[in-house]
């Protein structure tokens, strides 16, 4: 999907210039960036993506923000900008108001690394970790 095929995140960052790749450094910045859904959207409708404006951690308090599945077509358009490598700006609300869809591009980032950041070799130690 994002990667380059073949190489792991870290050649991939390296051949952006980066210490992070781009899409890992944008989705952050824009889940930081964004603020609140308000209560009254969800009583509203699913599809009221009206955000208040607020300091940036607290797009962290939007409810299940790395677990919910964004909108398929927000997250494709999202993918397709960063595949094109095209300048873009993430933290536009008006053409990117699924913050879901945000945090599910950068999932299926980490998914289509051919190594996962939590490397088989480590797998039983951080089980034992996990566990303490």
């Amino acid at each position: 999907m994002l990667t380059l095929p073949g190489y792991p995140q870290i050649v991939q960052a390296k051949s952006e210039s980066r210490e992070v790749p781009v899409v890992v450094t944008q989705c952050i910045e824009a889940v930081e960036a964004h603020g609140m859904l308000p209560s009254f959207c969800s009583a509203v409708s699913s599809d009221c993506y009206l955000y208040v404006t607020s300091p940036p951690s607290l797009g962290m308090t939007y409810e299940g923000i790395y677990r919910k599945t964004g909108g398929m077509g927000q997250t494709k358009l999202i993918t397709q900008h960063f595949e094109s490598r095209q300048d873009f700006d993430l933290q536009d609300r008006d053409k990117f108001n699924d913050l879901a869809a945000v945090t599910s591009c950068m999932k299926n980032y980490f998914r289509s690394l051919p190594n996962p950041l939590f490397t088989h070799d480590l797998h039983e130690e951080f089980v034992a970790a996990a566990g303490k």
